[in-house]
């Protein structure tokens, strides 16, 4: 398990800790503080992090009654929560971007205030190499016998005489009277034998040495480039929005409780009223029972800027419904309060109107037009520039007016709340429109005024969730 301590710092920077942003990451080398107050992060060993800061101090905490001024956000709950394309995925969705890579979504992270636990990968290139095998003859040596004659000494003898004298008799003279003849000794030869040497040569094989040729292969590598698609970007939303809610993301809404958090990274939460049922999934969605579910949205009063964008993806089943409400109270036909949005029966079709409250003239609206809205998901679309204000359904604009809009600020200064769905008594019609009735999708909410072009940017990148 791997947990690192996080701390909202405005003030100097902590010893033992790092700091970027706003936010203080690590262990003070002094122990933990309650001024700033540490907060252990999530197990990063369950997918990579982002931590982020939450403006106000809103963000809910574990401990009851306790909120926080920084957040996390993690792919613990994804799938595949350490591809790189996870993370990826997480930054593009909470903070409406779109990068390709973890290198370029971390480096945008880390420069705008939001610490990650993303590691950089540096990029290598891959090679398939295709062998191909080049002979190279390497000798080695087998012997091969020639004759070599050494000479080997044998003794052969042969009889040369040599010539000893010996005498053999011996005579001595006697006297007679008759004289007779005298011996005369002569030698008789005794050999006596002295050997010579002759030489007989004998063969004797001293071996030498033939070479045979022996292959052994040298291996070379020719490399085959395989081609890497370029991926086709997926259309994104048009960034910088107020505050983002997206039912089918599970890092706007868990799958319980009533808080929808904000994924444009502004930690702008919105609260569900009445426990509306939940589908999850792409295309996830709330379905309001027509009687009292509801969405309250934050405090959206920027400073008195007039100028904004509200777009909302619903699946009507009735009509005579309210959209969204403009208010200064979080409980609905209390205080200031009219119709943003409705849907209104047309014969056997529905119109659906966008309108702004101004105190000469009550409720001005524009149509956006006519057709068979019901049991089909649309894209419906306010944008007010701060004299003009134009109604969009699916990224189509229908004709503009020019109005002077009187805010809910004029009479409760610095407030101004949307209630998605509730009913509402003040309309362009002056009946009252019902609560609404059918799912509820995407919300979106800009403090400028979008142009038709990024209208049709939004409708195209999440048309397809919504099967159109």
């Amino acid at each position: 398990m791997l947990k690192r301590p996080f701390a909202y710092n405005t003030g100097d920077s902590i010893s033992g800790t790092i700091q970027v942003g706003s936010l203080a990451v690590g262990t003070p080398t002094s122990g933990f503080t309650n001024s700033p107050r540490f907060w252990s992060g999530p197990d990063e060993d369950l997918g990579y992090v982002i931590a982020y800061p939450v403006s106000g101090g809103t963000h809910p905490t574990p401990i009851f009654g306790v909120t926080s001024y920084l957040g996390f956000k993690g792919t613990k709950n994804m799938t595949n929560p350490f591809n790189e394309s996870t993370f990826v995925e997480l930054t593009n969705i909470s903070f409406n971007q779109s990068f390709t890579n973890g290198n370029d979504a971390s480096t945008w992270l880390t420069t705008n205030g939001y610490w990650n636990s993303w590691v950089s990968i540096t990029p290598t290139s891959t090679v398939t190499p295709t062998i191909s095998l080049t002979p190279t003859i390497t000798p080695t040596i087998t012997p091969t016998i020639t004759t070599t004659i050494t000479p080997t000494i044998s003794v052969t003898p042969s009889i040369t005489p040599s010539i000893t004298p010996t005498i053999t008799s011996s005579v001595t003279p006697t006297i007679s009277i008759t004289p007779t003849n005298t011996v005369t000794p002569t030698k008789t030869v005794t050999p006596t034998i002295t050997p010579t040497i002759s030489v007989t040569p004998t063969n004797t094989l001293t071996p030498t040495k033939t070479i045979t040729p022996t292959i052994t292969p040298t291996i070379s590598l020719t490399p085959t480039l395989t081609k890497t698609p370029t991926p086709t970007m997926a259309i994104q939303p048009v960034t910088g929005s107020y505050y983002y809610y997206d039912p089918g993301n599970v890092l706007s809404y868990s799958g319980s409780g009533a808080v929808l958090n904000d994924i444009s990274g502004n930690g702008r939460s919105a609260s569900l009223v009445n426990s509306p049922s939940y589908t999850s999934g792409t295309g996830g969605y709330f379905t309001f029972n027509g009687s009292n579910n509801y969405i309250i949205g934050p405090n959206a009063y920027n400073a008195g800027n007039t100028s904004h964008t509200i777009e909302i993806w619903v699946r009507p089943t009735s009509s005579n419904v309210n959209l969204w409400a403009d208010t200064t109270s979080q409980t609905p036909n209390t205080s200031y309060h009219s119709s943003g949005g409705q849907i209104n029966s047309t014969g056997p079709f529905q119109t659906i109107i966008t309108s702004l409250y101004n105190t000469t003239n009550g409720v001005e609206r524009v149509v956006n037009g006519a057709g068979s809205y019901l049991n089909n998901w649309i894209q419906i679309v306010r944008t007010y520039t701060g004299t003009t204000l134009t109604g969009y359904i699916n990224g189509t604009a229908g004709t503009p007016g020019t109005i002077t809009w009187t805010p809910p600020w004029i009479t409760s200064a610095g407030i101004w709340y949307m209630l998605y769905g509730p009913s509402e008594t003040t309309t362009y019609q002056g009946s009252t429109a019902n609560y609404f009735a059918g799912r509820f999708g995407i919300v979106r909410f800009y403090n400028r005024a979008l142009s038709s072009t990024e209208v049709l940017q939004n409708f195209n990148a999440d048309k397809s969730k919504y099967g159109l």
